[in-house]
């Protein structure tokens, strides 16, 4: 097996690990019985992120692609099914997914009916892709604001950080692999807002982790 083959299953196993990690948000729901203080964003986040990777990945052929974020649609649909069953604001929910709707189907409308060369669609799905993606790497930025003013990333969870960073270091090696820089430009950014991510955990560890980074840097 060569180097690519192996990068490409452990970006594989790493990326639907990162996707698993809506499992606790789905337990948490389940043990509330609601979804209070739970936002719906990363579910329908996810669900536009791996459909459009999927389509990406039909375009060009790459099987790693395509099985990586299909398993990704079942995993954030299950998701967003679990929370659309526990919410008491369904309406809300409803409009989430209209707006998800409207910008799936345009977008993948576009690339069936407005007979577009290969090499043309490969790049709209190319460009919508990489946004989804860095805009789903830096979703976990928006408390930075709160970290700063409280000098605690206790808000911040680190395990999905960490593996965010691991994902997109991976994704960014197999895209220069394949020479493709949809797969490339996102991921170095994503490589760039997970380290970010991690200095701020050394900058502003929360309480439970001042002691494990302390006995860390004697090690």
């Amino acid at each position: 097996m060569d180097f690519q083959s192996v990068l490409s299953l452990t970006a594989t196993v790493s990326t639907i690990g990162l996707f698993l990690t809506g499992i606790q948000i789905c337990m948490k729901i389940r043990s509330q019985g609601n979804t209070q203080n739970i936002s719906i964003f990363p579910f329908i986040a996810g669900i536009i992120n791996t459909v459009l990777w999927t389509k990406y990945g039909v375009l060009i052929e790459d099987q790693t692609v395509i099985f990586t974020n299909g398993v990704g649609i079942v995993l954030q649909t299950l998701y967003t099914l679990i929370y659309y069953l526990n919410t008491n604001d369904k309406k809300q929910v409803h409009s989430k997914l209209l707006y998800t709707a409207l910008i799936i189907y345009p977008t993948l409308g576009a690339v069936k009916f407005m007979n577009m060369t290969a090499a043309t669609a490969i790049h709209y799905i190319g460009l919508a892709s990489s946004f989804a993606t860095v805009l789903m790497y830096a979703a976990p930025l928006s408390v930075v604001a709160q970290i700063i003013r409280t000098k605690s990333t206790e808000a911040l969870p680190f395990p999905l950080s960490f593996v965010g960073l691991l994902v997109s270091l991976q994704w960014f090696i197999y895209g220069r692999l394949v020479q493709d820089s949809f797969i490339q430009i996102p991921n170095f950014l994503g490589m760039l807002l997970g380290a970010f991510q991690m200095s701020l955990f050394i900058r502003y560890p929360g309480p439970s982790r001042k002691y494990d980074l302390a006995g860390s840097s004697v090690i």
